[in-house]
């Protein structure tokens, strides 16, 4: 049976057609049916991760040290030294590897809405304690070290600019390394590779159509700043869109 491994060495070989109204198509129509239901989780769970760090928070620093620590100047990685700066890093790079399989619960929320499928809270939490929670955990560390870790730890001022540009690179490069491990069962550095190399294969498109997923998802924060967790979803929808045009499914999920 030709299968999606087979699809995809086919893609690094041959490299594929991709039509930039298809997957906006597909993305907005899955994001409408996914909007309500994965809008309100992200507003539930963003209010109770923000309970428990300041409830933790404040039991390590008492309210006036934290009011001081949580001061917009406080909070630039930019004005970080010493112990500080690495424990920030240290905390980006955690909680980015944490959230990894609840955004990969997500993209599959998107699977579920192209085929008509129920999803429910389960969905979303599904991957943590699937078998692809190591490579999910593998992935997300490599790449939140590198773009995260190595140009804060540089800290050259002359070299921010293009620092920034390295970072965004990395997000548009490896943005298809969490579909290809749920959906096409690579491993972690595999699914990296991958990623890249599949990007290459189509640049522009792909490029515009990962900025407009940010540009649309991050117009929630004109609505009162809480409109940012109903267009969110529309980044993973996006992703699942892409990955669904590009790489596709084995006959037998269809």
């Amino acid at each position: 049976m030709y299968s999606k491994k087979d699809r995809i060495e086919e893609i690094k070989k041959n490299g594929f057609e991709l039509s930039f109204q298809s997957v906006f198509n597909l993305a907005f129509k899955n994001y409408k049916k996914i909007v309500i239901y994965a809008g309100l989780l992200f507003f539930v769970f963003a209010v109770i991760m923000a309970l428990f760090v300041s409830t933790i928070l404040i039991y390590k620093f008492g309210i006036s040290q934290l009011t001081e620590i949580l001061k917009p100047e406080n909070l630039n990685p930019d004005h970080l030294t010493g112990n500080s700066k690495i424990a920030f890093l240290v905390a980006s790079v955690f909680f980015s590897v944490l959230l990894s399989p609840f955004m990969a619960g997500f993209i599959k929320m998107a699977y579920c809405a192209e085929r008509d499928e129920e999803f429910h809270v389960s969905t979303i939490f599904e991957y943590y304690k699937s078998s692809y929670l190591k490579e999910l955990v593998i992935a997300t560390l490599l790449i939140s070290i590198v773009n995260t870790g190595v140009p804060a730890l540089l800290n050259q001022p002359e070299l921010q600019l293009a620092m920034n540009l390295v970072s965004y690179a990395i997000i548009f490069l490896t943005f298809l390394t969490i579909p290809l491990i749920i959906f096409s069962d690579l491993k972690a550095i595999d699914a990296i590779k991958t990623s890249v190399i599949i990007f290459f294969k189509q640049p522009f498109i792909l490029l515009g159509l990962i900025l407009m997923a940010y540009i649309l998802s991050v117009m929630g924060f004109l609505v009162f700043y809480i409109g940012i967790f109903f267009t969110l979803p529309f980044l993973y929808s996006m992703y699942y869109a892409i990955y669904s045009e590009i790489v596709g499914f084995d006959l037998d999920e269809k």
